[in-house]
Formats: C-alpha cells, structure tokens, sequence
C-alpha cells in the first residue's frame, strides 16, 4: 500500500503539438498537460561510449495515484475524473509514438509500460531517459 509521504517528487506530462507553418510544414511544440506528485525510483541505468561521446541512459519506476479524466478525443483534464485514466489509456494506445512525455528533475522520459496496481488506484509507469 501506498503512502502519500512517498509520492516526493513531482512529475510533468507534457503532449506534442503540431501546428502548421503556414509554408505546409508543421511546427511541433510541447505542452504541459499535467503536473503531478509522484513516487520515482531510479531501476537501471546504462551508460555508452561511442565516437568518443559518453551518453548515459536511465529507466525510472514512477508511481502516480490513477489519474481519470482522459476522455476519447484524447484530451487529458485531470480535474475531471469521468473519463478513463490517463496512463492506463496511454499503455492502451500507441506510447512508442512519440507524442508524450514525462519531465522529472529537468529529464525527458519516454514511457514504455503503464502498470496498474492496488485495484486501479495507483498507476506504475516504466520510463526511460530520452538521449
């Protein structure tokens, strides 16, 4: 079981924008969709060397209280606890896409899992650092 202490840390969720340029291009920006308080374990990390560069990748554990108010057209409302939960719908849909991310401590984090867990209340979201 959770305890609310544990949730320290915050997090922010951020969705792609595309806007057109008006020249038939688009214009992508981020933003922020949610801020929220978080538990967030650091579970891995790798670190490589390549063409004299050192790059560093972490996964991250993050649990978040389930966060209704996702609804169908893909709006996230987080005061609006009608809709499904945000995370779960995230897993449910195509989360490699690209179009969300996570900040955490100035980090971008790409989800890749959404767990839920203590009978939906609580939510564990799989992340790893973008390089």
């Amino acid at each position: 079981m959770m305890n609310a202490g544990e949730m320290n840390e915050q997090i922010q969720v951020y969705r792609q924008v595309r806007t057109p340029d008006g020249v038939g291009g688009f214009l992508t920006s981020w933003e922020l969709q949610a801020t929220l308080f978080a538990m967030v374990e650091r579970i891995s990390g790798t670190k490589l060397v390549s063409y004299g560069m050192t790059l560093q990748k972490r996964a991250y554990e993050i649990t978040v209280r389930s966060q209704r108010g996702y609804n169908a057209d893909g709006d996230f409302n987080p005061n609006d606890y009608s809709g499904s939960d945000f995370f779960v719908a995230l897993g449910n849909n195509s989360i490699t896409d690209q179009s969300w991310l996570l900040k955490f401590r100035g980090r971008e984090l790409n989800v890749t899992a959404v767990l839920e867990k203590n009978g939906k209340t609580w939510v564990t979201i799989l992340a790893t650092e973008r390089v």
